[in-house]
This record gives C-alpha cells, structure tokens and sequence, in this order.
C-alpha cells in the first residue's frame, strides 16, 4: 500500500519506494495484471480524491515500463476503510492505494 497527506494525491518517496519494489516484483512474476484501487478517509469522503490517487500510483508504474493494458484503476472513497473510524475522521491509514496482482 502506498499511503498520502490529507487531501493530496502527490505520492511520498516511502510511496515511490513502495511502488518501485512493486514494479520489480512485477517484473519477476513476468505475467499479470494489478488494479489499484485509491481511498479516502471519512474527512475526505470524495472518490474524484481517491481516482487522483490510483492514476497517480499508475502513472509511475507507467514510467517504469509495466504496459498499460495491465494496469486497472478503481476508487472507493471512503467506502473501504482499513481502521473504522466515525465520520469526518483523519486517518492516515485510510488514506492510501491498494495494489492487488491477478493472475500471476
């Protein structure tokens, strides 16, 4: 999981690192797909938040050579939350992308 600030969608460099171990991972597989699938927390609660975040993570895998065509993007808002937490709650956690491999 890749994990942001409150209301941004700019990936950190722990995030960079996470998703470049990713894309090597990826690479060692050799076949596969991964969606992506970016969050919110309930202080958010906006799915365009979250898009923003998975074509984020998308776009450096992008740029590391992994084919679009295998890559999918999906965003739930705050409809997931990894740590329940009441509405309008800032949670770190909650605020993050998800990488999720098929059919390796």
């Amino acid at each position: 999981m890749v994990f942001f600030a409150f209301g941004e969608a700019e990936i950190s460099e722990q995030g960079e690192r996470t998703i470049d171990q990713f894309a090597a991972f990826f690479f060692r597989v050799g076949t596969g797909r991964v969606t992506l699938t970016g969050h919110t927390d309930t202080a958010e609660a906006s799915v365009p938040l979250s898009m923003s975040r998975a074509v984020a993570a998308k776009m450096r895998l992008l740029g590391m050579g992994i084919p679009a065509d295998r890559i999918s993007v999906v965003a739930r808002g705050d409809k997931n939350l990894l740590v329940q937490t009441p509405p309008g709650t800032r949670d770190p956690q909650n605020r993050r992308v998800e990488f999720v491999l098929h059919g390796r």
